[in-house]
């Protein structure tokens, strides 16, 4: 995934389709489908979705946990 195509990208610009993109301002978002196009990788907190990406989050855990470990 090249940097312009991060999931806070995609969330960026489909805040901006949506008009709710203001300086300063904090975009909450679920990754949905990590594979799909930018747009509809992820959804925004205030979206209704059922589904999100498991493989993605548990990719995220694991980077965690190898951070974690050594302290304990």
């Amino acid at each position: 995934m090249t940097p312009s195509n991060t999931q806070n990208v995609a969330a960026l610009k489909r805040a901006g389709d949506q008009d709710l993109v203001h300086p300063s301002q904090d975009i909450r978002y679920v990754v949905i489908d990590d594979e799909s196009p930018p747009r509809e990788r992820v959804v925004l907190a205030h979206e209704e979705s059922d589904t999100y990406d498991s493989s993605y989050y548990k990719t995220q855990l694991r980077a965690v946990e190898s951070i974690l470990s050594p302290l304990g």
